[in-house]
């Protein structure tokens, strides 16, 4: 009986893992549905784990029931994202004064070998999805170097969160951006300031992010 009732969870944790992964990565796509028949085939199993894994993906925010009870991927609207966006500089700013002390020369350069693969001649509208999902992996590994754990896994879940908004919304942040290749530049930056304790860069890139962030809500009328 344990074992059975073990191999259930087990099997509800691989269904809500896959089902949130696919979430995260954009391969089901927000207002979406999620066909239980196909998750069903997909792990060979009952209804029961799949619905118990839709189950948790809704209260955590990652599902919505809509008007005919079928569950869809729920949307991030401009404004929630906006919102995120803005919990996320406070939240990174803070990180960026811990790092600074606690980032070791190796964590650096492992890096700062990511930066070039974020190539700025590939930056178009048909590279968005590929670019951000490399920037935001930056940043993952970025704060992965944190040693309050807590504090990581926040910042990697409002990662996420971004990751989930629609297109839509990454595309009206990204045309307000100046120039190609300023994304990959704050990377370097960033990690400039990281290699030489450079406080008073630091604080030039922090101004910089509340200046954009600003700027955002001036544009759109927030």
């Amino acid at each position: 009986m344990k074992s059975e009732k073990k191999s259930k969870s087990t099997l509800r944790h691989k269904i809500y893992s896959y089902l949130r992964e696919q979430i995260i990565r954009n391969e089901i796509k927000p207002k979406e549905r999620i066909y239980e028949k196909d998750i069903m085939s997909i792990f060979n199993s009952s209804i029961t784990p799949v619905r118990e894994a839709i189950l948790k993906l809704t209260s955590e925010g990652f599902i919505e029931i809509n008007e005919y009870r079928h569950p869809i991927v729920k949307g991030i609207s401009f404004e929630e994202y906006m919102k995120i966006l803005e919990l996320l500089n406070i939240l990174s700013h803070y990180a960026y004064d811990i790092l600074i002390n606690e980032i070791t020369d190796k964590q650096i350069q492992e890096l700062e070998s990511i930066v070039p693969d974020m190539d700025p001649t590939r930056y178009s509208s048909d590279y968005y999805d590929e670019f951000l999902d490399k920037y935001h992996n930056f940043f993952i590994k970025l704060f992965s170097c944190l040693k309050n754990e807590f504090l990581y896994k926040l910042l990697k879940s409002l990662l996420e969160d971004l990751d989930r908004g629609n297109k839509q919304n990454i595309f009206l942040i990204w045309s307000t951006m100046p120039a190609p290749k300023r994304p990959i530049k704050y990377c370097k930056k960033l990690l400039e300031a990281f290699r030489n304790k450079d406080t008073a860069l630091l604080k030039k890139l922090k101004r910089f992010d509340k200046d954009f962030h600003k700027k955002l809500k001036i544009r759109f009328n927030m």
